[in-house]
């Protein structure tokens, strides 16, 4: 994870060896969907099967911190997970350590009020979950934000658009984990422009706690 507010360098941490290996060269099926909806309740989640059905979009399936998964769950607490769907409004650190591997803006989010969250597949090897103008919980600002999963790039997991996290109230926890494939905890940094964020460790959590819409200011995207 580098944290980038224009351009920067990409750094790998998905892959515990440092070495991701990408999705051979395929083409995509007219059958497959372009993109499908997200979760549209309150604490709610949406299974995506990555290689098979209309959202076959990956047919290798998606090696996250050095595992390969064949399914996603997107949550509307705005993290993806692989594996159990935890879909808790109220984010905390030592949840991030046990619950299935995620990666995300982990917060009250609330699109059963306004707002879309959309999976798409824009080109071949890459899946993205976007929340748009995603309420927070009984408030009236919102959350806009990115999640892109590149298999092209070597796994490379990219969060952008970070400048649309307007300020809420509660809790919120953004980053990156292993989680229950044995996360360590090297202790939160607060993503700055320019900031390197790689943990040291293989499966460390890379990631920050505070106030709702204040964990990365002045930063677009963290790669």
């Amino acid at each position: 994870f580098t944290e980038v507010d224009a351009q920067m360098v990409v750094v790998d941490v998905v892959n515990p060896d440092g070495v991701s290996v990408g999705a051979a060269s395929w083409h995509q099926p007219l059958s497959l969907l372009p993109s499908v909806p997200g979760p549209t309740g309150d604490d709610s989640s949406v299974t995506i099967n990555l290689t098979s059905g209309q959202t076959a979009w990956l047919p290798s399936g998606l090696s996250f911190y050095g595992t390969t998964f064949t399914q996603m769950q997107v949550i509307s607490n705005g993290r993806v997970m692989f594996g159990t769907a935890n879909t808790s409004f109220s984010p905390s650190i030592a949840a991030a350590m046990t619950d299935s591997p995620s990666v995300g803006y982990w917060c009250d989010l609330n699109p059963s009020t306004a707002g879309t969250i959309t999976v798409s597949n824009p080109t071949p090897g890459i899946v993205r979950v976007d929340w748009a103008q995603v309420p927070y919980f009984g408030q009236a600002t919102t959350a806009t934000y990115g999640i892109q999963f590149d298999t092209n790039l070597g796994g490379t997991v990219t969060l952008d658009g970070l400048g649309g996290l307007q300020t809420g109230t509660g809790s919120a926890w953004l980053g990156i984990s292993a989680g229950s494939l044995g996360a360590t905890d090297p202790g939160a940094t607060m993503f700055t422009a320019g900031s390197a964020g790689t943990g040291t460790a293989a499966l460390d959590m890379i990631y920050a706690f505070g106030t709702a819409g204040s964990l990365a200011v002045g930063v677009n995207q963290i790669i």
